[in-house]
């Protein structure tokens, strides 16, 4: 069913048709964002055009909704697409990958400090979420990383809350889980992280 834009959409549509720059269109939920995409994925029939959602319900209702000519994707299966050209390997995605690594790392300790580890086992995968999400990268990783990273900030910022002992776990296990990602082992957070890593 074709719809008649309205004058904002129409804004958007020409836009997106006579620029060749980026645009961003800033909107609130149920404001016709895949409508308006869809009515531009109409006009530009020549250009491929890449259509990412944030998760697989949006990407699947777009899919239908959209001409062949638009690939549909969510961010991570991007991401994943990436990192595995990145790697150049088949990529195993591991959802348990962080938890395994906390458990390899409790298995280290003894006594009271495994105790206290334990006590402290969802603060830290907390703190390794934040880590990717944030987009940091160890000081000892940086060469595997390719040199991106947010830097000491990140561990600034966090440093009030958190023990120096905790920050030196999150850097040792985040820096084993960026060796296991070149070496193909993933994780949903990977996904985004690794690729911009």
């Amino acid at each position: 069913m074709k719809h008649t834009p309205t004058p904002e959409q129409q804004a958007i549509i020409d836009l997106a048709i006579t620029s060749k720059e980026n645009i961003l269109v800033n909107a609130l939920a149920g404001a016709a964002k895949t409508s308006t995409l869809e009515m531009i994925a109409q006009k530009l029939t020549s250009e491929p055009i890449l259509f990412l959602a944030f998760n697989k319900r949006i990407a699947d209702e777009a899919q239908k909704r959209l001409p062949s000519h638009v690939e549909v994707k969510t961010l991570n299966a991007l991401g994943h697409r990436v990192w595995g050209k990145v790697c150049n390997r088949q990529l195993v995605l591991k959802n348990s990958k962080m938890s395994d690594l906390y458990h390899e790392y409790l298995s280290s300790l003894k006594g009271a400090a495994r105790n206290r580890a334990w006590e402290e086992r969802n603060d830290i995968l907390d703190l390794l979420r934040l880590a990717k999400r944030d987009g940091y990268v160890p000081p000892g990783s940086r060469a595997i990383a390719g040199g991106w990273f947010v830097g000491e900030e990140w561990r600034e910022g966090i440093e009030d809350e958190v023990e120096d002992r905790v920050q030196e776990v999150v850097c040792q296990l985040l820096t084993k889980s960026i060796v296991m990602a070149y070496n193909g082992v993933i994780d949903f957070d990977d996904q985004l992280y690794m690729p911009v890593c």
